[in-house]
């Protein structure tokens, strides 16, 4: 496979003080703005943007990605996987890393990114774990060289 693949993985933005509300906040719709222009600009184009399914409890990652899709011409959007599938998503990607788009942006729950980047084989002391319940601004970028998993962070 070519290193030139590459997965990048985001939080969703910003949630308001309500546990209640599952949209995001006035501050996490700035943040879903602002990831729209920061990660094609620094990380890469996606041509697959993966949300987990929305639910009862939150529409927040579908609604952080958002931007950047309509920015996109031919992006492809998949939201349609619940967020406790994370780690069944990790192995399917890497399963197929020979069939994967070039770019591939997965933005999920806080809670479940580590059980993401387990099932796309990362090395745990490549990635928080828990992920910190503060941090909206971190993304990390998992390549491939001779199908071993590197994980580079980066902030916005």
């Amino acid at each position: 496979m070519s290193s030139s693949k590459k997965i990048i993985i985001i939080r969703h933005a910003e949630k308001p003080i309500r546990e209640s509300d599952q949209k995001l906040s006035a501050l996490g719709m700035k943040r879903a703005q602002d990831w729209a222009h920061y990660i094609p600009h620094n990380l890469g184009v996606p041509d697959i943007i993966y949300a987990t399914a929305p639910s009862a409890k939150s529409i927040r990652p579908l609604q952080t990605i958002m931007p950047l899709f309509e920015l996109l011409e031919f992006a492809e959007l998949v939201a349609s996987i619940e967020d406790d599938k994370a780690k069944e998503l990790g192995r399917s990607l890497v399963s197929n890393l020979d069939l994967a788009d070039p770019v591939t942006l997965i933005c999920w729950h806080h809670g479940k990114i580590p059980d993401l980047l387990k099932g796309l084989g990362a090395k745990h002391h490549e990635y928080p774990d828990p992920w910190p319940e503060d941090d909206f601004g971190t993304a990390l970028v998992v390549t491939f060289e001779q199908d071993e998993p590197t994980v580079t962070k980066f902030k916005m």
